[in-house]
């Protein structure tokens, strides 16, 4: 009988575990890849998400701005705050001013939502009074400042 098994080789010792263990780490290395995708996707679903936050706070403000295009601070109770010259403030605003006064800056970050202030971003805009057609109109311009971590 001894003659029939020369010819066949035995497995070495260890061998199983060695195979065991290089199924491990490749299984490891493929786990560890398809976590980062998933994590980079998340983050960027994040990032994404505040965003359109940012441009939607950007969006809103510059609309409500468009119910302060008269110039009549009279006690007029159709002023968008109330009857009066503080109906033409812009709720949010950090100079307390009429929301088209373009003397002064406009810093209205408190409109911003609370995770984006926190993040360093910043909404502020500024007036300019344009002549168009022998009219004084005034002209808005808006601006975000936020660069995300």
């Amino acid at each position: 009988m001894r003659g029939a098994d020369a010819g066949r080789s035995l497995p070495r010792r260890g061998a199983v575990l060695v195979e065991v263990i290089i199924s491990v780490v490749l299984t490891g290395i493929a786990v560890s890849a398809i976590m980062g995708a998933l994590l980079s996707t998340t983050l960027q679903s994040g990032r994404s998400q505040d965003r359109e936050q940012a441009a939607l706070s950007l969006n809103q403000l510059l609309q409500e701005l468009k119910n302060y295009v008269a110039a009549d601070t009279t006690l007029d109770p159709d002023a968008p705050g109330g009857a009066g010259p503080a109906g033409w403030r812009l709720p949010g605003d950090a100079c307390n001013c009429w929301a088209l006064d373009e003397t002064r800056a406009h810093d209205v970050s408190s409109r911003l939502p609370a995770r984006l202030t926190q993040d360093g971003a910043q909404m502020t805009y500024a007036v300019n009074v344009v002549t168009v057609n022998g009219l004084d109109t005034r002209q808005v311009t808006a601006t975000l400042k936020w660069t995300p971590k």
